[in-house]
């Protein structure tokens, strides 16, 4: 399994998690957060405003042949709000994100959440508030198909 295929599993379950949920955007509506692999479009690019969002980008993975597999992805989380507790919007997503997540423990059927870290930053962009989560994923093992002792 690859981490193309543990970003895009990723990607649909967060999907499922928060399509019944409502934030603010910087055109003064509500939406749920659009949530992408790796980046943001550039700016004119994407379908709507940039905020709500939660990016979904693997960062690094390891294999130790015929043993294990695993793989980190970050989560990037986005809001928006002119409140002056508008960072609550952003832990509200990644509660809901990180309760989910644990939950489940395994999505797709292959792969499996070993531990999940997050953070809020100390200096937000008000009003846009973002933080972050490292989730540390086990992935299927790939089998080495050639007998190379021949």
């Amino acid at each position: 399994m690859t981490a193309f295929m543990l970003m895009t599993a990723i990607r649909s379950f967060l999907n499922n998690v928060v399509k019944d949920t409502s934030f603010e955007t910087t055109e003064g509506t509500n939406k749920p957060p659009q949530v992408l692999d790796g980046w943001l479009p550039p700016k004119g690019e994407g379908d709507g405003p940039d905020y709500p969002f939660i990016l979904v980008r693997p960062i690094e993975g390891e294999d130790i042949c015929g043993v294990s597999a695993s793989a980190q992805v970050k989560l990037l989380f986005g809001t928006y709000s002119n409140d002056a507790n508008g960072f609550l919007d952003v832990i509200n997503l990644m509660e809901r994100v990180r309760i989910a997540l644990l939950t489940a423990g395994i999505i797709d059927g292959s792969f499996r959440l070993d531990s999940y870290k997050w953070k809020l930053f100390e200096e937000q962009p008000a009003p846009e508030f973002v933080g972050e989560a490292v989730s540390f994923w086990t992935l299927p093992t790939i089998v080495q198909e050639v007998n190379l002792d021949d």
